[in-house]
């Protein structure tokens, strides 16, 4: 008879038991906190979200989380489980996203158990352009970045530095009407307009001296006549001279 009472004890104590057991393992657990973690987003490239799902007094359950991408795209479930009674533990997103604008992300957990005991989070999250040439931002790869992809301003279309910017170009025919690089070029272009003025007014200025010297027998205005005539010649001879030279060190004689 008292063997058959202590097999009872023992029964009721292992029913206890196994019902407290039983009972703790499908308690449901309502997350005291959830967030939705994230780094730096790219667009067109793959980025990681993590949800991390807490509960203050620790849990065995399993949590099932769904999250919501917030671009359209169908929404995406994963669990984890917390170890040890840790008192969180994450799940780990992978997205791409296509378009530099914000999007809000929403996030549920739910014990596994009892998918009713649930508490949800949500975040903006704005992906960035992918960094390029020519966005005026000099980035790893980059020797400089100066808001174009044009080469020959100090920057090519690579964002490599070039081996000097280039000035502004200047017209020829606005301001450079004598069409000189040089200041060689620019003595000729001179002697130029200065001897075919002389080729015009030289003989002029000989005939005007041997008129005079023809229609007047005065004594001096046959001298001056005379002195017309010698020093027009002079004077073209030396525009002739000039002219030369300049055409021989037009190459040599430079701006600087």
């Amino acid at each position: 008879m008292k063997f058959n009472q202590r097999i009872s004890r023992i029964l009721i104590l292992g029913a206890i038991i196994g019902s407290f057991f039983i009972t703790s393992c499908i308690w449901a657990y309502v997350p005291e906190r959830v967030k939705i973690l994230d780094s730096s987003f790219i667009v067109g490239e793959n980025s990681t979200i993590r949800v991390n799902t807490d509960h203050y007094m620790g849990s065995m359950s399993y949590w099932c989380v769904e999250i919501d991408y917030g671009d359209g795209s169908p929404k995406e479930k994963g669990t984890c489980a917390p170890f040890s009674r840790d008192l969180d533990c994450d799940v780990l997103f992978d997205h791409t996203y296509t378009n530099d604008q914000p999007y809000t992300v929403n996030a549920t957990s739910c014990d596994c158990g009892a998918l009713s005991d649930c508490l949800s989070a949500s975040r903006s999250l704005n992906p960035v352009a992918p960094p390029r040439c020519g966005d005026g931002n000099t980035d790893s790869h980059e020797e400089c970045d100066d808001g174009n992809n044009v080469s020959g301003d100090g920057c090519d279309s690579n964002c490599y530095t070039e081996s000097g910017p280039a000035g502004p170009a200047i017209p020829i025919g606005d301001n450079n009407p004598l069409n000189v690089s040089t200041f060689g070029e620019l003595i000729f272009s001179i002697m130029n307009v200065i001897f075919y003025a002389g080729m015009i007014l030289c003989p002029l200025s000989i005939i005007g001296g041997g008129v005079l010297m023809l229609m007047s027998a005065s004594p001096n205005s046959i001298i001056n006549g005379k002195k017309i005539i010698l020093y027009s010649s002079v004077i073209f001879g030396i525009i002739i001279i000039l002219k030369i030279m300049a055409y021989f060190f037009k190459g040599d004689l430079t701006f600087i």
